[in-house]
């Protein structure tokens, strides 16, 4: 099946209506070609000179792994080798590093509820020739591809008992070789298939299963990953802003998320994510009680929570008030989801590049060449 293709961009409540709550994938051709820094992503000399003082990590593979092998070099240099070489870097493009000044929201996300909880932007550059396990986020993502080529292969994860997941989220399942004897429920999947071109963005929804195979000769696209929401407790403010928006605004707006509030929009779409909106009382401490046993809260701190929650007292607590809520009421609940968080993957952090190391790790290199 072919994902849905659109030339133009919706503004922000058109977007969270038809394709975040629908949890649909949707793929915008070209777009990104009228982003302001569009052509200085496409240039290496550019690149190299503006931010060659970075200290970068990189992997001497093109095939993702899960152990995979991390080296560093300065931006610079790896602008000069990664086609030689084959080089694959991902990094977070988040707040200090100045290439953040580079990278553009686009306007869909131009609001409080999407860009405003944002998680972090991810670069991905290589030569071409990568290929991604195939694995689900647990946050909502917009891919923009500024060179190169991408095929995507995503199903919906109501499917996700088929992906042979291995931790939850990525597949044990080689893609590049897959054995249908072994794991023939793949065949049984309706997948979606999407070709990108420069210039095309892909929203990838919540959840949704996915494998990428991007091609050269040159390959860079910025990801935007941000909190999954299951109602907009901002739309008003939105709707109000809507007229004012341009096509796109400036990745150095936003600031990454609070980890309490990332970990309240993951335990509202966990636990709530199949209810109907204005609960009753007996209805949320249900949902809640009996949606996991982690969580171990009791009838009466539910009851408690509950009417914290309910601010219009009308004997029910929609989603909105879900958001709205201050964190403090619900931390005994989110500081579980806050822990695990804190023992999975880190962000890439900035810093610049140690001339002498960088002199060593050549020699080191050349090493391993002879």
């Amino acid at each position: 099946m072919s994902v849905e293709t659109r030339t133009d961009f919706p503004d922000p409540i058109e977007f969270f209506d038809s394709y975040i709550a629908r949890s649909k994938p949707v793929i915008f051709k070209g777009v990104a070609k009228s982003f302001p820094q569009y052509n200085n992503l496409r240039n290496d000399t550019y690149l190299g000179e503006t931010y060659g003082k970075w200290n970068i990590t990189y992997e001497p593979n093109t095939k993702e792994l899960r152990n995979k092998k991390i080296k560093r070099m300065s931006f610079k240099k790896f602008t000069q080798t990664y086609s030689k070489n084959k080089f694959y870097m991902v990094a977070d493009i988040i707040s200090p590093n100045p290439l953040e000044n580079e990278v553009s929201v686009p306007k869909p996300l131009l609001c409080d509820d999407l860009a405003g909880r944002m998680e972090t932007c991810i670069m991905w550059f290589s030569a071409g020739g990568t290929r991604s396990l195939l694995h689900s986020d647990s946050q909502d993502n917009f891919n923009c591809l500024y060179d190169g080529m991408k095929e995507l292969y995503i199903a919906h994860p109501k499917h996700e008992k088929k992906y042979y997941y291995r931790d939850g989220s990525f597949s044990i399942v080689d893609m590049d070789k897959v054995d249908y004897q072994k794991y023939p429920n793949l065949l049984r999947v309706p997948w979606y298939y999407a070709k990108m071109e420069p210039g095309d963005c892909l929203f990838i929804p919540f959840h949704w299963v996915h494998h990428i195979k991007s091609h050269g000769p040159r390959n860079f696209a910025v990801n935007l990953f941000w909190d999954h929401l299951i109602s907009m407790p901002g739309r008003e403010k939105c709707r109000a802003e809507i007229k004012s928006l341009g096509n796109t605004g400036p990745l150095t707006n936003y600031k990454i998320q609070d980890k309490y509030e990332r970990a309240r929009s993951q335990w509202v779409s966990e636990v709530f994510g199949r209810e109907k909106d204005n609960m009753t009382k007996d209805r949320m401490c249900h949902a809640i009680i009996h949606s996991t046993s982690q969580y171990d809260i009791s009838q009466e701190q539910c009851e408690k929570f509950f009417n914290f929650a309910d601010q219009d007292k009308d004997g029910f607590v929609s989603f909105d008030e879900m958001y709205r809520v201050d964190t403090k009421y619900i931390k005994p609940l989110l500081h579980i989801l806050v822990g695990n968080e804190e023992d999975g993957e880190v962000f890439t952090t900035y810093e610049e590049v140690d001339a002498k190391a960088e002199e060593a790790a050549d020699v080191e290199y050349k090493k391993e060449e002879l």
